[in-house]
């Protein structure tokens, strides 16, 4: 290309931009907001999940000092209770009502002959921790003796 095919060539406006355009500005700024109500609602659901997940830990966690206390309980010949976990601020009810009753297989080589018996005993448990409210049921073995 020599000088004067340069200099015939087509003049370009380099004129300096001082900012950006309202249109560019409200474009912008409609972006922004979207991404901002966007992510404020993810953070919310994420919010309400940790809290929900939380509970049923601290239930989950409670779940066998609860049946421990049951079968105790239950061993002791009261079938139906109320009680609250302190530390954890779980309270928690519940009802036994026996099902069945079994003896226990013997060998003939044992010398104790008086017959052994397990009892079966269907267990309601409700369970609350905060809001949070849960219904569990279960059978509890107990052998006789």
């Amino acid at each position: 290309m020599t000088l004067y095919m340069f200099l015939e060539l087509p003049k370009i406006n380099l004129k300096k931009q001082q900012g950006m355009t309202l249109i560019e500005v409200l474009v912008a700024a409609t972006i922004l907001f979207s991404f901002l109500v966007v992510m404020t609602q993810v953070m919310g659901t994420a919010s309400i999940s940790s809290d929900q997940a939380e509970k049923n830990i601290t239930i989950t966690l409670n779940m066998p000092f609860i049946v421990d206390e049951i079968e105790n309980n239950i061993n002791a010949g009261k079938f139906s209770s109320k009680g609250e976990l302190a530390m954890a601020e779980v309270s928690y009810q519940w009802r036994a009502s026996p099902q069945m009753r079994h003896s226990i297989w013997q060998s003939p080589l044992q010398t104790n002959t008086k017959k052994r018996y397990v009892s079966l005993y269907n267990v309601e448990l409700d369970v609350s921790y905060k809001t949070l409210q849960k219904t569990f049921s279960y059978v509890e073995v107990v052998s006789e003796k």
